[in-house]
Formats: structure tokens, C-alpha cells, sequence
């Protein structure tokens, strides 16, 4: 399901899913919208996908889902 959200002041179309307890998104969109994350390395994988490079982890993201 699709939702309006807004994530530090900036007004994105996100997918829903209640049962998640991480959020991923590009690296570039985080920049865009100025997400602050410190450094972390690392790879994350999910079912029949390919490994995908961690760039970083942030904390601390205002989100409001209207």
C-alpha cells in the first residue's frame, strides 16, 4: 500500500508494511531529502534477491503518515 508520508520536512510516496522494524531506501535519496547517517558497513539480502552494499544506518528521522 502506498501512503503519503512526509520525512524531515520533505513529501514522498512510501509503501507501507506494519510488520517491518527497519527501513531501507536509497543512498541517494536519503541525501536528497538530508537524512543523517553515520558510516556502517556492510551487505543486507532479502529473499530471492541479490546482496546489497549497507551504506549507512541513521536514527532520529521525523516521519508523519497522514
Amino acid at each position: 500500500m502506498y501512503v503519503e508520508t512526509i520525512i524531515n520536512g520533505n513529501q514522498l510516496q512510501v509503501v507501507l508494511d506494519t510488520g517491518v522494524n527497519t527501513v531501507s531506501m536509497a543512498k541517494e535519496l536519503g541525501d536528497e531529502i538530508g537524512l543523517s547517517y553515520t558510516n556502517e558497513k556492510g551487505y543486507v539480502k532479502g529473499v530471492n534477491a541479490k546482496s546489497l552494499l549497507i551504506e549507512g544506518a541513521g536514527w532520529d528521522a521525523l516521519i508523519q503518515i497522514d
